[in-house]
């Protein structure tokens, strides 16, 4: 019997507590849960796709290049284009005054305090690079000088061989008209000439016209 009692107990606790849960917590248990709390609960990828996420903001451009630049000297170049940075200047294409394309190569030196930090000028740079430039220039000068010399020298042994074969030529033309070449024709009547000779003069010895 108190067995029986306690087990009622036990059962009606347990109903209560169940009763319980219901009031305070009804709509999370009836109303269906958000794609995230349930991809949470169930260890499943949720179904809504995360937002994109925010692209870092683009930096700063560089300084704009000059459309125009006017020396320390006073000349204007109009329409400029940077074609090259070199340490010593820069390489440019212009219009010039009567149209077209222009290219020149314009020294820091000649250029402003504000072009020359545009294009961080550094003179100790800008003089080594124009003391490679100058080797550079005048080895190309002394190829250049040995390669003309080399062609001046076969220029010249052409025409000394020019001149040889046209000298031999002169000298065979002149040779034939010294010593014309005989035709076959010209052979055979030589030849007949020869023997008629011999013949003639074999007879004048039989005959004692010619003695010894």
């Amino acid at each position: 019997m108190k067995k029986s009692v306690k087990l009622l107990q036990w059962c009606s606790g347990i109903g209560l507590l169940c009763l319980c849960s219901w009031t305070v917590y009804p709509q999370s248990i009836l109303e269906p849960q958000p794609a995230a709390t349930r991809s949470a609960i169930t260890n499943k990828t949720p179904d809504i796709a995360p937002p994109p996420l925010k692209s870092p903001a683009s930096g700063k451009t560089g300084s704009v290049q000059p459309s125009e630049i006017t020396t320390l000297d006073g000349k204007t170049y109009k329409g400029v284009t940077i074609q090259r940075v070199d340490p010593d200047g820069l390489m440019v294409y212009y219009t010039p005054v009567g149209g077209g394309i222009g290219a020149n190569k314009i020294k820091f030196k000649n250029l402003s305090d504000n072009l020359q930090r545009q294009y961080n000028y550094d003179p100790a740079k800008a003089a080594a690079y124009e003391a490679l430039q100058a080797q550079g220039m005048a080895a190309w000068r002394v190829q250049s000088q040995r390669e003309d010399e080399a062609t001046k020298r076969a220029g010249i042994e052409r025409a000394q061989q020019d001149a040889f074969e046209q000298q031999k030529a002169e000298l065979e033309q002149q040779q034939k008209k010294a010593h014309p070449e005989m035709t076959e024709e010209q052979k055979k009547e030589a030849q007949k000439q020869i023997e008629a000779t011999w013949s003639r003069m074999t007879s004048a010895v039989k005959a004692g016209r010619i003695t010894n």
